[in-house]
C-alpha cells in the first residue's frame, strides 16, 4: 500500500509540473508580442554629401498590444553561406549608423494588422573613402507592463540596408573572383544540386547572378531553367559567398546535360558537365544481373566441356 501511495504521489507531482509548466508557457504564449518591419531590406546608392529619404512600416500582426523602439545598429556577416549575423561590431563599414536619424524612435501599436510609418534620413559626408556602408534599422517590442508568469517577452524585426556609395574608389577591379563553379557527376538520389563561390575583395558589395539550365541527354531538350528569373545574392565586401541552387523537381533516374552560368562584376564562369542520376537499387539490381548473367554463361560452358569431353 505504501508503495502505491508512494506512486501515487510521483504521478501528481509530475502532473502538477507539468500544469504549471503548461500554464506558464501559455501565459508566455499569450503576452508575446509579434512585430513586423517592412520591406526586410533597403540598397541605395548615395552620393558625397546628399540627404536621402526613406520610409519603412512597423506592424503588428499579433494578439495583444505593444509599445516599441526604433534603433540603428551596425551590421557584418560571417562565414561563407553568411550563417553569422553581427549587429554589433562598429566599424568602418558601419559608419552609415551615425548618418541616420527616424521621424520617431517609438510608439505603440495595437493588435491585428495595426501599423505605424517611419521616416529616416540619412545625411552622407562629403568625403567618404569606404564606399560599401551597411546597418540593420531595428524595430524592437514588449508587451506593456510585465506578465503574469515574471517574464517578459521581447521580439525585435530588422529592415537590412545597403548603401553604395557613388564616385567613391571601390577597389573592385582586380578584387573579384569566381572562384569555384561546380556540377556534380553522379548522384544516387535527387535533387540536382549546383554550388558556387564568389570572392570580394574590394570595399563594397556587388550582386551575383546564378543561371541553372538542364538539358535531355537524349533529346537536348531543355527540361529545368532558371534563366528568365536567375537566382541572385549580394556578396558583401572582404567576403567569400557561397551558394546553392537546386532543380527540386530532379527525377529520380535518368542522364542530363547540365551548365551553371555565374556572372559576377565583369566575371563570368561557366561549367557544364553530363550527370547521371540512378537510384542505388537500380546500380544493385543490375550488378546482381551482370553477377548471376556471368555465373550463369560459366556454368554453361562447364556443361558444354563436359559434353565434348
Amino acid at each position: 500500500m505504501k508503495k502505491l501511495f508512494r506512486a501515487l504521489a510521483v504521478v501528481f507531482t509530475f502532473v502538477g509540473i507539468a500544469t504549471i509548466f503548461s500554464a506558464n508557457a501559455s501565459a508566455i504564449s499569450d503576452t508575446a508580442p509579434y512585430i513586423g518591419i517592412t520591406p526586410a531590406k533597403a540598397a541605395m546608392e548615395l552620393l558625397p554629401g546628399q540627404t536621402y529619404t526613406g520610409s519603412f512600416q512597423v506592424t503588428n500582426p499579433g494578439e495583444v498590444d505593444f509599445n516599441y523602439t526604433i534603433s540603428v545598429m551596425p551590421y557584418k556577416v560571417y562565414g561563407e553561406e553568411y550563417d553569422k549575423q553581427d549587429f554589433a561590431t562598429y566599424d568602418t563599414h558601419s559608419l552609415i549608423t551615425d548618418w541616420v536619424t527616424f521621424s520617431s524612435t517609438s510608439g505603440h501599436l495595437e493588435p491585428h494588422t495595426a501599423s505605424d510609418y517611419i521616416f529616416y534620413t540619412i545625411t552622407v559626408p562629403n568625403e567618404i573613402k569606404i564606399c560599401g556602408q551597411y546597418a540593420a534599422i531595428a524595430a524592437t517590442a514588449a508587451p506593456k507592463g510585465n506578465s503574469d508568469s515574471g517574464i517578459v517577452n521581447v521580439t525585435s524585426a530588422a529592415m537590412i540596408v545597403y548603401a553604395a556609395i557613388d564616385n567613391c574608389d571601390a577597389g573592385l577591379a582586380g578584387n573579384v573572383r569566381i572562384i569555384e563553379n561546380k556540377i556534380p557527376t553522379f548522384l544516387l538520389a535527387p535533387p540536382l544540386t549546383t554550388t558556387s563561390l564568389v570572392e570580394n575583395n574590394s570595399n563594397i558589395h556587388i550582386d551575383a547572378t546564378y543561371t541553372l539550365q538542364v538539358y535531355s541527354f537524349f533529346t537536348g531538350e531543355e527540361v529545368y531553367s532558371n534563366e528568365e528569373q536567375p537566382m541572385t545574392s549580394i556578396v558583401m565586401p572582404e567576403t567569400n559567398r557561397f551558394k546553392a541552387q537546386t532543380w527540386e523537381n530532379t527525377p529520380i533516374l535518368g542522364i542530363y546535360r547540365v551548365r551553371q552560368t555565374i556572372k559576377v562584376y565583369d566575371q563570368e564562369s561557366v561549367e557544364e558537365k553530363i550527370v547521371i542520376i540512378c537510384p542505388l537499387w537500380l546500380i544493385v539490381l543490375v550488378l546482381f544481373a551482370i553477377i548471376m548473367t556471368i555465373l550463369w554463361l560459366r556454368s554453361r560452358a562447364k556443361n558444354r566441356a563436359k559434353k565434348t569431353s
